[in-house]
């Protein structure tokens, strides 16, 4: 451990100046990034080695807001990770910051960072792990505005499944933003996000429903046949068709009977009258219009039964 009292305040970051202030010398900062003792995150901003995970994040994102100023603010993808929600896409390249737009002397640009300019007021930075970030309502407001339709609904459901946010805090942020490149967008997906989806392959699953023209399903009902409550469904549409979105961890972990489980509990549905749709996450991404076609398919027999 570096014994830095301020390092541990920034999640083991620390710059130049703490160095300093516990004793260090320039010779002995010097030798000790030599020996990878201490890890050079930006010129006079370190930390310890092997941070992995969060850690790492974290302490990328201190460094970058060190050099930034204290107006700057971690923002957009980089704030959706470090508030905890969900994000559609590869791992996080490079740390999202945002500024205010009026000039300054501090630089533009920054390897392995985005540096955006826009109006940052104080209602839209709160403070978590000892970090500026955008308010989860305004993170959210970003991600939609400046992500496909399908990642920002990722996020949004993420953020409102835990209570973090309404629909309404996103329409609030996006009135004190005219005509802010994306606005509509960030507005569709507020209208959209739905708090009962549980994981980012139910959120893809619905905008995939509703981009293929299917009417929207009911989301996470309760169902029953004469003997009592079968279970919960991720998707049921009133005609009595039940979609199930299998995301890549459902039926992983300790217990091997839970595809026997899941199996029983399908049959029970069916033998209840309901007809039921299974599609996975590499089906939503590389079948899309089968598994569209498949609802449809499902939903075209449910009519014709109840009418027969």
């Amino acid at each position: 451990m570096l014994g830095f009292d301020v390092a541990g305040q920034r999640g083991q970051v620390f710059t130049r100046a703490d160095a300093h202030a516990a004793g260090l010398t320039d010779r002995q900062i010097s030798a000790r990034l030599r020996n990878g003792t201490f890890v050079a995150l930006r010129p006079g901003v370190y930390a310890e080695p092997d941070l992995e995970g969060r850690d790492e994040l974290v302490a990328r994102t201190t460094a970058a807001l060190l050099r930034l100023g204290p107006d700057a603010a971690a923002s957009h993808r980089t704030a959706a990770n470090l508030h905890g929600l969900a994000l559609l896409g590869p791992a996080l390249s490079l740390v999202d910051v945002t500024r205010p737009s009026a000039p300054d002397r501090t630089p533009d640009a920054l390897p392995g960072v985005r540096a955006l300019r826009a109006g940052l007021p104080d209602r839209d930075v709160t403070e978590v792990a000892g970090l500026r970030l955008t308010t989860v309502a305004r993170t959210v407001f970003d991600v939609a505005r400046t992500s496909s339709f399908r990642a920002g609904v990722v996020s949004a459901d993420s953020a409102a499944h835990i209570g973090l946010i309404t629909a309404g805090d996103v329409v609030d942020v996006a009135a004190r933003c005219r005509r802010w490149p994306g606005k509509r967008r960030a507005l569709e997906v507020a209208r959209f996000l739905d708090p009962l989806s549980e994981s980012v392959t139910e959120s893809v699953s619905r905008v995939v429903i509703r981009d293929g023209g299917l009417p929207a399903p009911r989301t996470q009902v309760v169902l029953g046949d004469a003997d009592g409550v079968i279970g919960r469904v991720d998707f049921f549409w009133d005609e009595g068709v039940i979609g199930e979105a299998d995301g890549l961890v459902k039926y992983s972990g300790d217990n091997p009977t839970s595809l026997v489980t899941e199996k029983l509990r399908q049959e029970r549905l069916e033998e209840a009258g309901f007809i039921v749709v299974r599609w996975t996450w590499w089906q939503l991404f590389n079948e899309p219009d089968r598994v569209v076609a498949r609802i449809r398919r499902a939903l075209q027999r449910a009519e014709r039964t109840r009418c027969a």
